[in-house]
């Protein structure tokens, strides 16, 4: 009758390793697709934001000469009619230091003009991790009705439409492949290499 019992008890342990076993298995992979829904999440957030944005700015101005008046409105702070022009998924804080805009991946906006070119605004996604700087860059544009894309610049390197591409606008043309970005393999990392602090600038007409 003793030794019966010790045999269930041994039996019992090993039921309850199994268990656990199973319980960990499940918890890694709920952990998982939780943590890949939440970025996929953040992704789409991002993706909107940088529409939204450009939508705003382009809309602000319609009927102005240049965007130099908007821009500056938005950067200003304090400037009630420049941050209204900002999307409200985006961070804004205002202080003496300025006004500053952060994306939802944390990292800073920065809005501005391609060089002295005041006839196009820049909005440019700071602080990208390399995963983050290879999924925003590759963001569709092709169907887009309501702005005019000129070019993307990922970490220095820039792309541009055919129709727009010149002798100084580099050998890139869009849309972005992903082996640009991502690189192809060992030995080549392609454009987004860092890998917390890459960045993206788009520039629209």
């Amino acid at each position: 009758m003793k030794k019966q019992k010790e045999n269930q008890r041994g039996r019992s342990m090993i039921e309850m390793m199994g268990y656990i076993a199973v319980v960990m298995t499940l918890t890694v992979s709920i952990g998982y697709i939780i943590s890949k829904a939440y970025g996929d999440y953040k992704y789409s957030k991002a993706s909107l934001q940088l529409t939204d944005l450009a939508n705003s700015i382009t809309k602000a101005g319609a009927i102005e000469a240049n965007y130099a008046d908007i821009v500056t409105m938005i950067n200003t702070k304090d400037n009630k009619e420049g941050f209204n022009m900002i999307p409200s998924t985006y961070r804004v804080k205002d202080s003496e230091g300025g006004r500053t805009i952060h994306h939802a991946f944390g990292g800073s906006v920065t809005i501005g003009h391609p060089g002295s070119d005041t006839t196009k605004f820049a909005v440019t996604f700071n602080n990208l991790s390399r995963n983050q700087c290879i999924e925003l860059a590759m963001k569709d544009w092709m169907h887009n009705k309501y702005i005019d894309l000129f070019s993307i610049t990922v970490n220095g390197t820039q792309w541009n439409w055919p129709a727009y591409k010149t002798v100084n606008s580099g050998d890139y043309v869009l849309p972005i492949k992903r082996s640009e970005v991502a690189g192809t393999g060992v030995g080549s990392e392609g454009v987004c290499t860092d890998l917390i602090s890459n960045s993206i600038m788009w520039v629209f007409n």
